[in-house]
């Protein structure tokens, strides 16, 4: 008596604690699918854990500032077991907005992963499988891979995506500053800062283009030439006018600037008011101001010291 009547006291009737019946998830948690979502064979294992805010870091300590970036709200985090006993770990992450959660959705996927049509937009490797939905971002992660656990990772997704309530998303605007028909298909992808950059093009820790949920840029990384096996990045972001355009493209020269005197020994400097280029011995990166846009190329073939 005594027993039950503390477990009362904390929230939960002595009816519930005689039967055993388990307490309905609430909030984020609610969303994930339960085993009667799943196809026969599936378990959940373990129990869900959700983090708020600057919680993150205790869950993904080194990987948690990238989500931050991009707008992170809370995560629900589950474990699942497959048909053939695989643990497939699932993600669910409410991010701030739907272009939020593209954004850490197209810095996770990879050109070489496969188009899943899911959701907003879905994308697969070998061991996960990823999508967003609005203003959700779904990972899925498997420990081991067969030819059957794919096709679960498959399973476990749409149940994920029939539980979001809300119709998905159409593409990013910003996405259209990069049109370019010879793009792979994984390839775009928007960035809110400067980590979101280096996920493709490391330059620095500092916010060089001022990108941010307001002044997103898009980027992507492909090979442009066919007798150069290293891929080239290019990122063009639409500011809202062209006197913080130009002030970006300040700082950049000056950055450059810097690169070229202090850090970099030959590397040559060729600034004008609308374009420099930035040359080493290993590539090239060339800026241009056009109005109230910068367009950036980084990696082209390297010219000779006389030019």
């Amino acid at each position: 008596m005594i027993c039950a009547c503390v477990v009362a006291s904390l929230g939960t009737s002595c009816e519930r604690t005689r039967t055993g019946e388990a307490q309905k998830p609430t909030g984020i948690a609610a969303l994930l699918p339960a085993e009667n979502d799943l196809p026969g064979g599936w378990r959940v294992a373990g129990t869900v854990r959700v983090f708020t805010g600057r919680e993150l870091y205790e869950y993904i300590n080194g990987g948690a500032d990238i989500y931050h970036e991009y707008g992170f709200v809370e995560v629900a985090a589950q474990e699942y077991l497959t048909p053939g006993g695989v643990t497939v770990f699932l993600n669910l992450y409410k991010m701030s907005d739907p272009e939020a959660a593209f954004g850490i959705f197209s810095a996770t996927r990879r050109p070489e992963y496969e188009v899943v049509a899911i959701g907003t937009a879905g994308a697969r490797a070998d061991y996960q499988q990823i999508f967003c939905h609005g203003a959700y971002y779904v990972e899925t992660q498997a420990m081991d891979t067969d030819s059957l656990t794919a096709p679960a990772m498959g399973d476990l997704c749409r149940a994920m995506d029939s539980n979001l309530e809300s119709e998905p998303d159409e593409l990013p605007e910003a996405l259209n500053l990069l049109t370019d028909k010879d793009l792979p298909p994984n390839s775009r992808v928007l960035v809110r800062g400067p980590l979101g950059l280096n996920t493709r093009k490391y330059l620095s820790d500092e916010n060089l283009f001022s990108l941010s949920d307001s002044i997103p840029g898009v980027l992507a990384s492909y090979q442009m030439f066919a007798d150069r096996p290293e891929p080239q990045t290019i990122l063009i972001v639409n500011y809202p006018d062209s006197v913080v355009a130009e002030r970006v493209f300040s700082r950049l020269q000056e950055f450059y600037k810097e690169q070229a005197g202090d850090l970099l020994k030959g590397a040559r400097l060729k600034p004008d008011e609308t374009r420099l280029m930035f040359a080493t011995d290993r590539d090239v990166n060339v800026i241009t101001l056009k109005g109230k846009i910068i367009k950036a190329v980084f990696g082209l073939a390297p010219v000779s010291k006389n030019k």
